[in-house]
């Protein structure tokens, strides 16, 4: 059965508990629940702190210390007064500055549920370009934060800003614990039909692998996240005050009564129960909130005395208990996602799927590094007071997770600010990477320090540490199974000897470094030395644990435009990259036992280089882009296109922030008529990790694995692309106020390397493939380097297994971190969907008793997916489908009890645990 597979690149032009006394019916008084906010970019036009000092007026107002101070003093006015706060970034750091009286105020403020923390995560995270490991990740620690300093559990997720919703972040809120979900995007079309036939609120179920505990109460706010037009009393609004004296001749008590109330009735339309939300706030609002408060004070009081609506301060939560209360309400259901997002026909919000991929593959890269640190901090049971820590990272990595952040729709220099705050929390990371590395290599008290070092740029052959052939190599490999895979290491001379851990020598494969690399390292680091790259095999890398491959150099024998939100090309015509116009490449090839590889150059500025691996089931591409020109005043976008004779009827497959894979059908949407006016973009999705079409007849599916987000689609059947680099002349007028023109470090643009797998397989051996290889290329492994000078390899353990049996191939290991001295954090994921062939979506068993070789469990406690709360602990609403069924389903998982503490994982499922520990000795 022949299939055919050509790549080319391709250029486009261009919660508290609260009771409460509920009213509902058919009969009943319309209620207003009137919502106070403030929406805290962490990172847009400004970096995060100068929107917290309120610094850089130039580009924008906004301060959110002088916002978190107004709103605390401007409640504790009016008990009836409530607010709502969302960015833990941001709140965290307000919060440490504070004095003994004011915490003392806040928490009574808490209490008494007029201050409600709502999603609750270190940032409001974007929803296409994420991973769900970092999701997780920046929302555990803001949730840990406020359950640990105020004993209290959010219970909605506010997605209100970012640019389109996925499965997974709906999913994730349900494991959370979370009642509802709100947002305030979502394409035009779909807006309004669900306008127009009371449609915005439904079940939405997210996962069918989970099934109904997975479900849950989604709405789709009325006016995105603004206040109702006329109703804004923020400082930088023009809208009327009320002005009640009327003694004076601008009295206009009865005008703004009855817009408001006319207003309050027409929002009314679109839902189905007498609950209606009004967001009262906006971007960085509330820096004079007695300006709010007042006037919301008395538009809430003259309201009230005209008796047609009930107006209150109300909170997300709390009008979620309302809307609830009505038993008679029965929600439709939803079970694919909101992407792509639109708010006009030729306004498709699918560039940022790409936009910036240098930082979208550095946050990839730093997530990797991160599980690592974390890892080998709870391995070493804590660092110490005074030790380093994964605190930087973890925090800048939750920063980074920003609908403006890792979604590359934020100004040059805040992109350049996030960049920072991950290298500083990187650096630090591996400071505690080396010295527990050091630690457990020693053998005994006297055995000489490795100085270990990390090499930034491998991906460029640079490595000064092993240019001279004499290094050693520590490999810690975080999967929780053993890890094979090969490393390029780039040297200066022609041979080099390897040994593995075992003593025996490694076969390996010297190819010469390209001109294309050569080029790139001079460009980044000024200097190039290293001539050739050496490539051989890891083996079985312990999970969780390391192995040391040794070099020794004595033994060398010889020598509405295109924008950073949307992407709009010119035509659907894609242009080639190559200088004869036929994307003809220049190439040469390498032949080896190990590896054999062909280098393709299409043009000055793409490249490209096809490796086939002894015994791997995939092809590696490694791209290299940029800088893209412009001399011809036009901005460009690059994509790399793969071409198959696989019959895909239309239909292709991307996943959702890594988990669950999405059917997308080419000019489609299942639940609403689809009227595409951009036959390109309006078929662009966002690709976290993988992107598949299947011919159903032939059993083949050809697959895509990429190593940082990007936008991906199938255009035509049989084809796959995916958006590498964009390079833009013009700002597409959503905000951030310039070009998306990167311009990199020697100024005349910005190159980027990346990696796409493709894999070739039968459908159902292609479910296990893929699970692997992407769980491979989000974890890899960790090298560090030491010259040898004189080491003496008997000092040192040279492999070391963190795990006493491997974790089943369908069970990751997500989460392994430090709490406290007696606390790990634990959580492990079933990898596969009910839909995979039997042998991998069955049930999985982990058995915990004596898993991990550095301590012992003495107990186990399950939590929810934040961390924040014991499992037992939430109380879900029930909602009634028009189906007649009941959700969200309970969480009835398998206790883990003693002695064996087994978990027991279904498909996609993810379990979170804290564990009591003892150190052995």
């Amino acid at each position: 059965m022949a299939v055919y597979i050509s790549s080319v690149f391709l250029l486009l032009l261009c919660s508290s508990s609260l009771l409460l006394e509920v009213s509902a019916g058919e009969n009943a008084v319309l209620n207003v629940h009137i919502v106070p906010h403030t929406h805290d970019d962490v990172g847009w036009q400004k970096t995060v702190d100068e929107y917290y000092y309120g610094a850089n007026k130039s580009i924008a107002q906004g301060s959110v210390q002088y916002i978190l101070d107004s709103v605390i003093t401007e409640l504790g006015k009016n008990e009836e007064r409530k607010f709502i706060y969302v960015e833990m970034a941001f709140f965290t750091r307000w919060w440490s500055e504070q004095p003994d009286d004011i915490k003392q105020k806040v928490h009574e403020l808490v209490d008494s549920g007029q201050l409600e923390f709502i999603n609750g995560g270190w940032c409001m995270s974007d929803e296409a370009s994420t991973h769900y490991n970092a999701i997780i990740d920046q929302m555990s620690i803001g949730l840990r934060f406020i359950a640990n300093t105020f004993g209290v559990s959010p219970s909605v997720g506010w997605q209100i800003d970012p640019f389109g919703h996925s499965s997974f972040h709906a999913t994730s809120f349900s494991l959370f614990g979370f009642d509802s979900m709100m947002f305030g995007r979502l394409h035009y079309e779909d807006d309004e039909i669900r306008r127009n036939t009371s449609q915005r609120e439904i079940i939405w179920k997210s996962s069918p692998s989970l099934g109904n505990i997975a479900d849950i109460f989604t709405e789709v706010l009325y006016g995105h996240y603004a206040a109702p037009h006329g109703f804004c009393f923020d400082l930088r609004c023009k809208d009327p005050p009320i002005m009640d004296d009327n003694n004076l001749y601008d009295d206009n008590v009865k005008s703004r009564v009855d817009e408001f109330i006319e207003t309050a009735l027409t929002q009314a339309q679109s839902y189905k129960t007498n609950n209606i939300i009004m967001t009262m706030g906006g971007d960085f609002q509330y820096e004079n909130s007695r300006e709010w408060f007042e006037n919301l004070d008395k538009l809430i009081a003259y309201v009230n005395k005209n008796g047609s609506i009930n107006v209150m301060y109300s909170t997300p939560s709390i009008y979620t208990k309302y809307v609830n209360s009505d038993k008679d309400f029965r929600l439709s259901t939803k079970s694919d996602d909101f992407f792509p997002y639109a708010n006009a026909p030729w306004d498709y919000w699918t560039g940022y799927f790409t936009s910036r991929p240098a930082l979208k593959g550095y946050v990839r890269q730093c997530n990797a590094h991160l599980q690592a640190c974390k890892q080998l901090e709870a391995i070493h049971n804590g660092m110490g007071d005074k030790g380093p820590s994964s605190i930087k990272l973890q925090q800048a990595m939750g920063v980074a997770q920003h609908h403006d952040a890792v979604s590359g729709t934020e100004k040059q220099h805040v992109a350049d600010d996030y960049a920072k705050r991950l290298h500083v929390g990187e650096v630090e990371c591996r400071s505690v990477m080396a010295t527990v590395l050091n630690d457990l290599a020693a053998k005994g008290a006297n055995a000489p320090k490795m100085n270990l070092s990390f090499c930034e740029y491998l991906n460029i052959s640079v490595c000064p540490v092993t240019e001279g052939g004499d290094f050693s190599m520590v490999v810690y490999n975080s999967l929780g199974r053993p890890y094979t895979g090969v490393v390029h290491i780039p040297i200066i001379k022609r041979n080099i000897i390897v040994t593995s851990p075992d003593g025996s020598a490694v076969p390996v494969q010297v190819v010469p470094i390209s001109n294309v690399t050569k080029s790139l390292s001079l460009i980044v680091t000024g200097d190039t030395k290293a001539e050739y790259v050496a490539v051989f095999e890891v083996t079985d890398v312990p999970p969780s644990g390391y192995a040391i491959y040794t070099s020794d150099g004595n033994n060398i024998n010889s020598t509405q435009r295109s924008g950073a939100y949307i992407f709009r090309p010119n035509s659907s015509a894609t242009f080639p990259v190559g200088s004869d116009n036929n994307n003809n490449a220049e190439m040469t090839s390498i032949m080896g036992d190990l590896l054999s590889e062909v280098r393709q150059v299409f043009s000055p500025w793409v490249s490209q280089v096809v490796r086939l691996y002894e015994n791997r089931p995939a092809v590696e591409l490694e791209y290299t882009v940029g800088p893209i020109p412009i001399k011809d005043g036009l901005g460009k976008e690059i994509i790399s296109h793969f071409t198959t004779d696989l019959k895909s009827d239309s239909t292709f497959y991307t996943d959702s922030n890594g988990r669950d894979m999405q059917k997308r059908v080419r000019n489609y949407r299942p639940t609403w008529k689809y009227n595409n006016t951009e036959p390109i973009a309006g078929n662009y999705y966002p690709v976290n990790s993988r992107i598949y079409i299947r011919d159903e007849k032939k059993g083949i599916q050809f697959t895509v694995l990429n190593d940082r987000s990007q936008g991906g689609s199938s255009i035509t059947d049989g084809s796959v692309e995916l958006m590498v680099h964009r390079r833009l002349l013009y700002d597409d007028k959503r905000g951030v106020g310039e070009p998306l023109d990167e311009l990199g470090v020697n100024g005349k643009g910005l190159i980027i390397r990346g990696k796409h797998l493709l894999i070739l397989d039968t459908i159902d051996d292609s479910a296990y493939t893929q699970r692997m290889m992407a769980e491979e290329l989000m974890m890899t492994p960790e090298l560090s380097f030491t010259l040898n000078n004189g080491l003496q390899l008997e000092h040192y353990n040279l492999m070391y297994n963190g795990l006493s049996i491997p974790l089943p191939d369908n069970v990751h290991l997500l989460t392994l971190e430090h709490l406290d001295q007696s606390t790990i954090l634990l959580r492990l994921d079933h990898q596969f969907e009910s839909t995979d062939p039997e042998k991998w979506s069955t049930t999985a068993n982990v058995k915990l008793k004596d898993l991990f070789v550095a301590f012992e469990i003495k107990e186990v406690t399950e939590l929810g997916l934040g961390g924040n709360l014991a499992l037992s602990d939430i109380k879900k609403l029930q909602w009634q489908t028009t189906d007649n069924e009941t959700v969200p389903g309970p969480f009835n998982f398998p206790p883990v009890t003693g002695p064996d503490f087994i978990v027991s994982l279904s498909p996609m499922m993810i379990r979170t645990f804290n564990i009591t520990i003892e150190t052995r000795n």
